[in-house]
């Protein structure tokens, strides 16, 4: 069985996030989306529960039975991949990132161990990424990375975020 893994704080769910999906299903037989608890690092404008409840609002039109939300409660990728090949032995595992993660792929917590993990390695890269594409891409030759080009999308959960946090003010 192959899962695809598509993680993140999802503070809020935005239009990015569900296009991703949307092609995801398109290409893979199941999803489970992973949603990371409150971290100190992050400014987070909803809890767990409301992020939660606006995931399944946002992918309503989309769901399917092949969807599943799971909380992610482990301090890294590594940790939660390695957790879930343990539990789920005849699941091979894909897991989503954006290319702006797979920039900084080398300094995640046991990040080789992680790649050998994964089955595939799905990268979303924006278009203002692409000039250094080929450059990283190179670092991982020897991992399974796919790479989709996604359309033009700006928009981001941080940016959200902020300017939620200065209208409020």
């Amino acid at each position: 069985m192959e899962v695809t893994l598509f993680g993140g704080a999802f503070d809020p769910i935005h239009y990015g996030h569900t296009y991703i999906i949307k092609i995801l299903l398109k290409k893979y037989p199941l999803i489970w989306i992973l949603v990371s608890l409150d971290r100190k690092d992050k400014l987070n404008i909803s809890n767990i529960d409301n992020r939660l409840q606006k995931i399944k609002l946002a992918i309503a039109d989309i769901q399917s039975n092949r969807i599943k939300i799971i909380i992610d409660k482990f301090n890294s990728s590594y940790e939660l991949l390695n957790y879930l090949s343990k539990r789920y032995r005849n699941f091979r595992f894909n897991f989503v990132i954006g290319y702006d993660n797979l920039i900084f792929l080398h300094k995640w917590h046991k990040w080789q161990y992680f790649l050998k993990l994964c089955h595939k390695l799905i990268v979303f890269v924006r278009d203002w990424y692409i000039y250094n594409y080929c450059k990283v891409k190179n670092h991982y030759l020897s991992y399974k990375i796919i790479i989709v080009f996604a359309k033009r999308n700006r928009i981001s959960s941080t940016y959200i975020r902020q300017k939620s946090l200065t209208n409020i003010k």
